[in-house]
């Protein structure tokens, strides 16, 4: 983590990732957190913890750990009041990339990211949110599936007012 000071940046903080893919900076509250997309713990094992980080003033420090499955990306937002983080799973250990990416919800009672939604991926790459005039949506990009067909879709689900 590298810190402005006027003319360069400063290191300010080192912190251990296990094959980091990806990143995601947000804020709930007067809270800053980083999210870090750990893709694998040792060649082959991708099943593995990401983590969430917390800024306790001085730095960040860690906050929850959430099971991930060769994670490459998060996607923090917000609909209203409410906070979701997604991370984008690319592959489980033994190789299998048809697995499911998860949503999670904040739980401001508990303070902590809930699972919310379990989506179906294909070697997950990124997620994207956007609207179109009233609607929102969520886009997930996949880059193959387990027996690495390339051609194909990547798909985009519409908020219903409860879901995607």
């Amino acid at each position: 983590i590298y810190r402005w000071n006027g003319t360069a940046f400063d290191v300010l903080q080192r912190i251990s990732t296990h094959g980091a893919s990806g990143w995601e900076a947000f804020q709930i509250g007067n809270t800053s957190f980083l999210a870090v997309a750990n893709r694998q713990s040792a060649p082959g094992a991708y099943n593995t913890d990401s983590a969430v980080y917390h800024w306790n003033s001085t730095a960040f420090v860690p906050y929850q750990l959430i099971p991930t499955l060769g994670a490459v990306d998060w996607k923090w937002f917000q609909i209203g009041s409410v906070h979701y983080l997604g991370v984008a799973n690319f592959i489980a250990s033994g190789g299998a990339v048809d697995i499911d990416s998860v949503l999670y919800r904040w739980d401001s009672g508990a303070a902590l990211f809930q699972p919310f939604q379990r989506l179906r991926t294909h070697g997950a790459n990124a997620w994207e949110v956007f609207s179109v005039d009233a609607a929102l949506f969520l886009a997930m990009a996949n880059e193959h599936d387990n027996e690495l067909n390339y051609a194909i879709g990547s798909d985009v689900y519409q908020w219903n007012g409860c879901r995607f």
